[in-house]
């Protein structure tokens, strides 16, 4: 079975992600991976193309953003592990943050 879990680091990293603020795919590539520094090099042309053009992260973050950010956030646990039971997976001071299902 396929267990998931999702610490703050990579929480944000995938928040982060989905609405828009980082490079696709990146809040998957582990930190000590090779990957990683060919990441930071095309993030570091990402950059550069958003300055070039006057791109701010404001003009990212749109309503459909922070949305998109928030279905990940509450979906990702089902999508790595369908068996996952909230009452079973979540600690108890993330409890408090998990809508109750009706």
């Amino acid at each position: 079975m396929l267990t998931a879990i999702l610490y703050t680091a990579n929480t944000m990293a995938t928040a982060v992600e989905s609405m828009g603020l980082s490079l696709p795919g990146s809040s998957s590539t582990p930190a000590e991976s090779p990957a990683k520094m060919r990441e930071c090099a095309r993030a570091a042309d990402a950059i550069k193309i958003c300055m070039e053009r006057n791109i701010k992260p404001r003009d990212m973050l749109t309503k459909k953003s922070f949305e998109n950010a928030m279905v990940l956030h509450i979906s990702f646990p089902l999508l790595v592990s369908p068996s996952y039971s909230p009452s079973t997976s979540i600690q108890p001071h993330e409890q408090m943050l998990t809508p109750t299902r009706s």
